[in-house]
This record gives C-alpha cells, sequence and structure tokens, in this order.
C-alpha cells in the first residue's frame, strides 16, 4: 500500500514535533525543580543583600551592572555559590537552579 504524499507530511511532521515538545517539557520541569531547591535550600537572596544598594537581595540579579552577563557565567556563579555554602546539591539539580535563576531574572538566551 502506497501512502499519500499529505499523510506522510503530516506524520513526519508531527514526528519531528515530539522531541521539541518533549524538550520543552523537561525544560519547564526543570526550572520548577530549580525554584523548589531554592525554596529548600532557603536562597533567597539574603547573603547578597549586603551588596546591594537598594537593600533589596534580588535586585543583584536584574541590576544593569551585573557580573552574570551570560548562561555560562549564571552556571559557574551557581556552582560556585554552592560550595561556598556547603550545601548538598548534585550537579544535575545545580543544573535545575541556573534553570529557574534564568527564567525568573537573567532571561538569558541558549
Amino acid at each position: 500500500m502506497r501512502w499519500p504524499s499529505a499523510v506522510l507530511a503530516a506524520l513526519l511532521a508531527s514526528a519531528a514535533g515530539a522531541p521539541a515538545a518533549a524538550q520543552e517539557k523537561s525544560a519547564a520541569r526543570s526550572v520548577e525543580e530549580g525554584r523548589a531547591l531554592l525554596a529548600e535550600h532557603g536562597c533567597n537572596g539574603s547573603c547578597h543583600q549586603s551588596y546591594s544598594a537598594d537593600n533589596d537581595p534580588l535586585s543583584l540579579y536584574t541590576r544593569p551592572d551585573r557580573k552574570v552577563v551570560s548562561r555560562k557565567a549564571l552556571d559557574s556563579q551557581v556552582s560556585y555559590c554552592v560550595s561556598r555554602l556547603g550545601t548538598m546539591i548534585f550537579p544535575e539539580d545545580m543544573q535545575s537552579v541556573s534553570d529557574a535563576l534564568d527564567a525568573d531574572y537573567y532571561k538569558f538566551r541558549r
């Protein structure tokens, strides 16, 4: 049996879109896991408060002269903070924390 070209095109398009949809769902799950980890470990930016001009610890994430200017730098900063604070977070969890900070504050494009 020979498939009509329209049916084949539809099947190929849906198959090609499946990995992208799964990747989006995985990214959203990573962001949610990162937010949960930040809450679980009490990371609310309070350790940054003394560096903030307006006494708002979260403003460091959005200030114009921030030190973190790329996603790679954000990943490095998260790794530094985790090691400095001594929290027991797995590397894949650090990625989720970076994903959450990126989604909520930095808005870097991958």
